[in-house]
């Protein structure tokens, strides 16, 4: 694969002619540097950032992101190429129960799609959420290991099932699901080389993600579990489940359930958000 930075250096024989650049990536510090945590609200906030991405009361944040292109115009050995790369500038902002900004993050990713060419997923974290994404392709959205507890144990839904998959960090994680026969939203893990805004850019950002822990909102009754990496089956198991019943199942041979939860699960981040809300984006107003 030849990312763009590897063709425009290619035996130092590329020019290149910047014909667009987008502000994003300049207008997002000022912007973002006007929210004072502990002070400034919800409203202000929106008011200075604009449209919202991805946004709940119930989880308390706020997903701003501003998208721009870099265009250019390339010349290696003589013949002319263009370079396209999609900029997303993004900002995640956390509240209290009040509504007052607790906790904010921000930081930039880069992608050159026609090259193939992304940049290392992009982590931000901001009280109780983190989100990881990359330009163009999947967001995910994880809560504290406090906030999961707090939902599960108050607020998760009665009238169906609730089972917690996941898996021990120690070991390989499946990346696909299926339930029922019926492929599951994607199992993201966050790779050892993603950035975040901190200082050391694309250095593992000391975030607890180290597998994911995923909640299924069942019909009661029996489901098939199937649990797979790209090459096998690594787990399945028939499970049964009542109405408002909470169910942990660890992800091992064969995949064990029970109303406990597994040690290995201890203070992981769950996911909530997968390109879709995986439990109610306002918990109690379905």
């Amino acid at each position: 694969m030849i990312t763009a930075t590897t063709a425009c250096c290619l035996l130092a024989a590329c020019a290149g002619v910047p014909l667009h650049r987008t502000d994003v990536v300049q207008k997002l510090p000022d912007q973002v540097a006007a929210i004072a945590v502990g002070q400034s609200d919800r409203a202000a906030v929106r008011t200075l950032l604009g449209e919202v991405h991805l946004a709940s009361n119930y989880w308390r944040f706020d997903l701003f992101r501003f998208s721009g292109k870099n265009s250019g115009l390339g010349v290696l050995f003589i013949v002319p190429f263009s370079v396209t790369t999609n900029i997303d500038a993004s900002a995640l902002v956390s509240y209290d129960v009040s509504g007052t900004v607790v906790a904010l993050d921000k930081g930039v990713n880069r992608a050159a799609p026609g090259w193939g060419w992304h940049e290392p997923s992009l982590m931000l974290k901001a009280g109780d959420t983190i989100v990881v994404s990359q330009v163009g392709r999947t967001t995910s959205l994880y809560v504290s290991a406090g906030q999961r507890d707090t939902y599960l144990g108050d607020v998760r839904p009665r009238d169906r099932c609730t089972v917690v998959l996941g898996c021990d960090a120690e070991r390989q994680c499946p990346s696909t699901l299926t339930v029922d026969n019926k492929a599951q939203p994607p199992l993201a893990t966050p790779p050892a080389s993603a950035s975040s805004s901190q200082p050391g850019a694309h250095q593992p950002p000391p975030y607890p993600v180290r597998a994911w822990l995923t909640p299924l909102m069942l019909a009661p009754g029996d489901h098939q579990l199937e649990a797979r990496t790209e090459q096998k089956i690594v787990a399945e198991a028939t499970i049964h489940c009542s109405a408002g019943e909470l169910l942990y199942a660890l992800i091992d041979s064969p995949i064990q359930a029970s109303s406990a939860m597994p040690a290995a699960f201890g203070q992981q981040p769950m996911l909530t958000y997968s390109d879709g809300w995986l439990v109610p984006q306002e918990p109690g107003h379905e």
